[in-house]
C-alpha cells in the first residue's frame, strides 16, 4: 500500500522543478509516490516530468491542457492520489531531508490527521524568516482550527502533513492567491487531532514577480478566501465576536487588502478601501491587543484612522 503522496502542482517550472524532485524523491519513505499536475506550461516543463516520471516509476504526471491555476491542479492530483496521507510541494521551493519521514512517522505514531512542522520563508537575498508553527504537541477538536484562526500555524499547505479524506472537491477554491489559505482551513476544521513537530521541514523560496510577492489583483482572491473561511469556522459555530475569528478576520483578510489597496495605486479604490476600514472597530482593536500583537495593532490603528501614518508603518515594515 502506498503510504505517502506527495503533490507537485508545476507552471512554467523549467528550471526549478528537477532539484525540486530530487529532493522529493530522496525522502526515506517506503512506498511513495509523486504526483506532478504540468498547468499548461510552455516551457518545456510538461517534457520534464515525462522524462523524470520514465527514469523513476514512482512519478506520475498528469499534463492539462490549458492553465486553470495552482487550485485546480492540486484537486487533479488529489483526484488521482492513493496514499492516505498528501503533502503539497511546490515545483520552485526546497524540501529537508528526512521530512517527509518524520512527518509520516509523527502520524503513525499519534494517529493524528495532521501533522504541523517548522519552515521559513527564504527571500531573495538569501535572507529567512520563521514561518509560524504551533509549539510540539498534539490538539484536538475546534483548537485544531483555531491554530490557524489566532494565527499560531500558518495558512500554508507545504508545512503540513495531511489526511486525504480531509480534503472534498469544495475546498479546492478557485482564487489566485491564497487559494492555499481555504484549503488548509477546511483541512483543520475536518481534523479530529493534529500535532505539531519540532522539525523543519520546507524552504518556501520567494522570487521576484511570484504570486505572493504581487499586489495585483489580490483583492478578489483575498475576498473569496475569506468566505471559505468564514464558512468553514461558521460550520464550528465560530465567527464575529468570537476573538479567535476577529483576529484572524483582521489580521489576514481586512489588513491585507488594506495593504494591497495602498501600496497598488497612489489614488487607492475609495470605496472599497472605506468598507476595509470600517470593517476595524473596537473588538477588532481588542482582539488583536489579546493576542499582544503589537505590530498589527499599530497598523490597525492606523488603518482606521490614519491612512498617511499607516502609509509610514507599511514602509517601516518593509525594510
Amino acid at each position: 500500500m502506498t503510504d505517502l503522496t506527495i503533490v507537485v502542482p508545476t507552471y512554467e517550472a523549467a528550471g526549478w522543478l528537477a532539484g525540486a524532485l530530487r529532493a522529493v524523491l530522496a525522502q526515506d519513505v517506503g512506498d511513495l509516490e509523486v504526483i506532478v499536475v504540468d498547468d499548461g506550461s510552455h516551457d518545456g516543463t510538461a517534457d520534464l516530468c515525462l522524462a523524470i516520471a520514465a527514469r523513476d516509476a514512482r512519478v506520475r504526471v498528469v499534463p492539462l491542457e490549458s492553465n486553470q491555476g495552482v487550485s485546480h491542479a492540486r484537486q487533479v492530483a488529489v483526484e488521482h492520489a492513493r496514499a492516505p496521507y498528501v503533502w503539497f510541494v511546490d515545483a520552485d521551493d526546497l524540501v529537508a531531508p528526512e521530512a517527509a519521514a518524520r512527518m509520516l512517522a509523527a502520524a503513525h505514531r499519534t494517529g493524528a490527521d495532521v501533522v504541523m512542522a517548522r519552515s521559513r520563508f527564504v527571500y531573495p537575498d538569501s535572507t529567512t524568516r520563521p514561518v509560524p508553527c504551533p509549539t510540539p504537541g498534539p490538539r484536538h477538536g475546534t483548537d485544531v482550527l483555531r491554530t490557524l484562526l489566532r494565527g499560531e500555524t500558518s495558512g500554508h499547505l507545504w508545512n503540513k502533513l495531511l489526511r486525504r479524506d480531509l480534503l472534498r472537491p469544495e475546498d479546492f477554491v478557485r482564487a489566485r492567491a491564497h487559494s492555499d489559505l481555504a484549503l488548509t482551513a477546511a483541512a483543520l476544521g475536518r481534523a479530529r487531532t493534529a500535532v505539531a513537530i519540532d522539525a523543519h521541514v520546507y524552504d518556501y523560496r520567494l522570487r521576484e514577480g511570484s504570486i505572493i510577492t504581487s499586489r495585483r489583483s489580490r483583492a478578489e482572491s483575498l475576498r473569496v478566501v475569506g468566505d471559505a473561511v468564514a464558512r468553514t469556522a461558521a460550520a464550528h459555530g465560530i465567527g464575529p465576536g468570537d476573538p479567535d475569528y476577529d483576529y484572524f478576520r483582521c489580521r489576514f483578510i481586512t489588513l491585507s487588502a488594506v495593504k494591497d489597496l495602498v501600496d497598488a495605486s497612489a489614488v487607492p479604490d475609495a470605496d472599497r478601501l472605506r468598507a476595509l476600514r470600517d470593517e476595524i472597530g473596537p473588538r477588532q482593536l481588542r482582539a488583536l491587543a489579546a493576542r499582544r500583537d503589537t505590530r498589527r495593532l499599530a497598523l490597525a490603528l492606523t488603518a482606521r484612522c490614519s491612512l498617511p501614518a499607516h502609509r509610514v508603518l507599511l514602509a517601516l515594515a518593509a525594510r
